[in-house]
C-alpha cells in the first residue's frame, strides 16, 4: 500500500460514518449526519463504489417537496458527483476543493471510495506541517542570516548555506560577519541545533528554500550583477522536487522572476512552476539595527503566478509574522521593494538639499525637523545625514532603471 493510499485508508477507517448505503433512508441519514456531526455523506453501493453525495440541505429540500423519513435516499441524493482519483496530485485535489466542493470522495480504479477531503482540511493538501519546518536558506549574508535567526527561534530547522568559506567559518564559532542588535543572542541559542550549517545542497534537507543572495551593481556601471542569483538558482534547481517551494528575497528588476529565474529553474528541473514546484518573490522589508525585530512585526509583501504558491508562501511566513500582502503578481513584488528604497533615497536627497537653502537664513533645520514633526502625523522628514548610505539605498533606484 503505497503512502497516499495508506493516508486515505486510515482517514477512511477512523471516519467510516460519512459513507451511507445508497438505498438507506432518508431517516438513517439524518442520525448518521448527526452523529458524524457533518454536513454532507458520501453514497455508495454494496461494494462501497461511489454513487452520489446527500447534504442536510438535500435533505431539507426533499421534505420541502413532500418527501417522508422512510423515503429512499436515491431519489435525493445528488449522483455522480464530482471525486478524485487516489492517483491524482495535491494542485489537482485543491483546485477541485476551491469550487464549494464539501466533501470531496477519493476513488481508486474500480470507483470505490477509499478516503475523502473536506473543505475543512483543503489546506492541508497543500501544505505538509512537519515536512515544512525544515527550511534551507541561500546567502547568509544580512538578509538571509536575520532570517535564519527568527526562523530557528520559531522553531524551523534551518539549513544554511553561502558560497564564502569565510562566513561559514564564522558563524560556526557563532560569530556574525555584520552587526546587527540583539542577533549574538540567536546565534549563541541556534547555530549547531535549530541553524546547521552546510557546504552543498541536499534533497534531504527540506522542501521550502530561501534564496537571499546579494545584486550588487557591476563594477564601474549602474547595472545590477544577476549572476550569483543565476548560480545559486543552478544550485537550487538540482536539488528542487516536486511541491517544493522556493522564496526569493533578493532584490532584482521588475520582471527578473518571470523571465530568467523560472524560465531557468524549469529547464534545469524539467518541472512547471504552479504545478509541479512553486515559486514566489517576497522583499525583504527591514532596517539594519531592527531587522529581527522588523521581522516578525512588518507585513511580507507576497507575489506569486498562482493561488497554491501564495498560499504556500503566506502559510510560512504567517508562522512569524503578524501579517501577508498578496500584491497579486510577481511583477509587483519586485517592483515593491524597488519603489521603497528609491522612495526613501529621495527623502533623504530631500532634506539635504533644504538643509543648505536653511543655512543660508540661518535656520537650526535638525531641530525644526523635530518640531514641525512632533504629533503631526502627515509629516515624516528626515534629518539630514552625510548622504545616503548603506547596501540598499545606494544601488536600488538603478536596478529600478
Amino acid at each position: 500500500m503505497n503512502d497516499r493510499l495508506f493516508k486515505y485508508w486510515t482517514k477512511m477507517k477512523k471516519n467510516k460514518n460519512i459513507l451511507i448505503d445508497i438505498n438507506s433512508s432518508i431517516k438513517d441519514a439524518i442520525e448518521k449526519l448527526e452523529s458524524f456531526q457533518s454536513k454532507v455523506l458520501i453514497c455508495v453501493d454494496k461494494k462501497t463504489k461511489l454513487v452520489g453525495t446527500i447534504s442536510d440541505g438535500d435533505i431539507r429540500r426533499a421534505f420541502l417537496k413532500g418527501a417522508k423519513i422512510f423515503n429512499k435516499l436515491k431519489k435525493f441524493a445528488q449522483l455522480n458527483p464530482t471525486s478524485i482519483s487516489i492517483h491524482s496530485s495535491k494542485r489537482d485535489a485543491y483546485e477541485l476543493m476551491s469550487k464549494r466542493v464539501m466533501v470531496l470522495p477519493v476513488i481508486d480504479l474500480s470507483k470505490e471510495v477509499v478516503g475523502y477531503h473536506t473543505k475543512y482540511d483543503s489546506d492541508e493538501i497543500i501544505y505538509n506541517e512537519t515536512r515544512d519546518k525544515n527550511v534551507v536558506v541561500i546567502g547568509l549574508g544580512y538578509v538571509g542570516l536575520t532570517l535564519s535567526c527568527i526562523l530557528a527561534d520559531s522553531g524551523f530547522k534551518v539549513y544554511g548555506y553561502d558560497n564564502n568559506p569565510l562566513v561559514i567559518k564564522g558563524l560556526k564559532k557563532k560569530k556574525s560577519h555584520f552587526y546587527e542588535r540583539g542577533i549574538q543572542k540567536y546565534l549563541d541559542e541556534h547555530i549547531g541545533k535549530n541553524i546547521n550549517l552546510i557546504d552543498k545542497l541536499d534533497k534531504s534537507y527540506g522542501s521550502t528554500y530561501i534564496v537571499s543572495v546579494g545584486t550588487n551593481l557591476k563594477l564601474n556601471s549602474k547595472i545590477p550583477n544577476l549572476e550569483p542569483l543565476k548560480q545559486a538558482t543552478k544550485k537550487v534547481s538540482r536539488v528542487l522536487k516536486n511541491d517544493d517551494l522556493i522564496i526569493y528575497r533578493s532584490t532584482i528588476p521588475v520582471g527578473c522572476s518571470r523571465k530568467i529565474l523560472i524560465p531557468k529553474i524549469e529547464k534545469i528541473t524539467k518541472l512547471k512552476c504552479g504545478k509541479d514546484f512553486y515559486f514566489s518573490f517576497a522583499p525583504e522589508r527591514t532596517a539594519e539595527g531592527v531587522a529581527l525585530k522588523e521581522l516578525k512585526e512588518n507585513p511580507q509583501i507576497i507575489g506569486t503566478l498562482d493561488d497554491i504558491s501564495y498560499k504556500k508562501t503566506s502559510n510560512f511566513f504567517n508562522k512569524f509574522t503578524n501579517s501577508t500582502v498578496n500584491v497579486e503578481t510577481i511583477e509587483a513584488a519586485e517592483f515593491s521593494k524597488l519603489l521603497d528604497n528609491s522612495f526613501r533615497d529621495h527623502m533623504f536627497a530631500f532634506s539635504n538639499q533644504f538643509i543648505e537653502y536653511a543655512e543660508k537664513i540661518n535656520i537650526n533645520f535638525p531641530k525644526l525637523i523635530d518640531k514641525i514633526n512632533h504629533g503631526y502625523k502627515r509629516n515624516n522628514i528626515p534629518k539630514p545625514s552625510p548622504g545616503v548610505g548603506g547596501p540598499c539605498l545606494t544601488k536600488d533606484p538603478f536596478i529600478l532603471n
